[in-house]
């Protein structure tokens, strides 16, 4: 509001816009018109997407499926910007142009075989896939000062200011398995394997290797149960892990930059060290839980869990005098434990209004 005062008029009495740099009285802090420059200046962009899917499913049998998805997306934007050296923010560099272009490319893909199949109390739901995604990216900055109004092409800047470009890419592969087990809906097991390749990784530890277990019994669903306050009772235990990649795209390569000069001549300075034994970050979780309800209105949940993350990956920064500003490690460890507990209660259960009241608790 200090920029742009009320009692500052934008006009002059034939609709021009004034110029607060020589308009007197002008209160603003800045003395800025920005309608001013807005005669002159200007911005535009253009941005062309394509998304592009294709899916294919095989009903081998009436238990076994083959799914193929696909995707891959195209990304293209064109940028310019205009300062007339006629306008106020013109006047420093007498004018300037700027362009900017930026092109991404990701791929998607997924080859999944899928097996279901009921027999007798038994229910069986497994999968095997293949699966890769890749993304790459570039783009390209330039600006030049001193022009002539009007003139929009950068090779009419007096003075090039400067140019700027940025690439990077990325991949990740994996292989995994899953599968669910029901027996009469009393019992239910589920088990699953993963094996994850990211490209942020060193050589020696490009790959990473997860699992997870898990179980539930159903007690209130058994022959011998018999409660006329428990309507649902259900224990369960899980054991599993993740994996975790580092933010940065080349956290395993030794880095120079190279966009530094020496005596008129390109220059490379060291950066990062590189790291060629770098991997995941694993954590791993186990959950052991007992679910109740009561009355029809109540629900009541307990569970213990220990997770234990180790492999941290950090950059750690270096002294001066080394020459690298640092590198990424895998350092410490970290464990989680505690208890939660979940209380649920249907104060009100009407066909035409329902109130539900839940409280958490949790123990770390």
């Amino acid at each position: 509001m200090y920029l742009n005062l009320p009692w500052d008029k934008p006009y002059d009495a034939n609709g021009i816009p004034r110029n607060a740099q020589i308009a007197s009285p002008w209160y603003g802090r800045d003395q800025s018109n920005y309608l001013y420059d807005l005669q002159w200046n200007y911005g535009t962009s253009k941005t062309f997407n394509v998304i592009a899917n294709m899916d294919l499913q095989w009903n081998i049998t009436d238990k076994l499926v083959f799914r193929s998805t696909n995707n891959t997306t195209y990304y293209n934007s064109d940028g310019f910007s205009y300062t007339d050296p006629r306008s106020n923010a013109g006047l420093d560099a007498n004018g300037q142009l700027s362009e900017s272009m930026a092109k991404r490319t990701t791929r998607f893909t997924n080859q999944m075989l899928n097996y279901t199949n009921t027999f007798g109390k038994h229910f069986i739901d497994a999968l095997a896939a293949y699966e890769y995604n890749d993304y790459t990216y570039n783009d390209l900055t330039a600006t030049g000062k001193g022009i002539s109004p009007g003139s929009t092409v950068l090779n009419t800047v007096a003075t090039p200011v400067s140019t700027k470009g940025i690439t990077n890419d990325y991949s990740f592969q994996s292989v995994l398995f899953n599968a669910n087990y029901s027996y009469n809906d009393r019992f239910n097991a589920q088990i699953s394997f993963r094996r994850d390749g990211s490209s942020r990784f060193g050589k020696n530890n490009r790959y990473g290797n997860f699992y997870s277990v898990s179980a539930g019994w159903n007690i209130h669903k058994e022959a011998f149960f018999r409660s006329r306050i428990i309507d649902y009772l259900r224990v369960k235990a899980a054991h599993g892990g993740v994996g975790n990649t580092p933010v940065a795209l080349y956290p395993q390569y030794g880095v120079y930059a190279i966009d530094q000069q020496y005596n008129g001549s390109p220059a490379a300075i060291i950066s990062t060290l590189g790291n060629d034994n770098l991997t995941w970050e694993k954590s791993f979780d186990t959950n052991l839980g007992v679910q109740i309800g009561l009355w029809k209105h109540v629900n009541f949940g307990v569970e213990i869990y220990n997770k234990n993350t180790s492999g941290l990956l950090h950059y750690v920064p270096f002294p001066t005098v080394s020459g690298y500003t640092g590198r990424y490690e895998n350092i410490g460890a970290v464990r989680n434990q505690g208890i939660e507990m979940a209380l649920g209660v249907d104060i009100i259960k009407h066909k035409d209004f329902t109130w539900h009241a839940d409280l958490t608790l949790a123990e770390t």
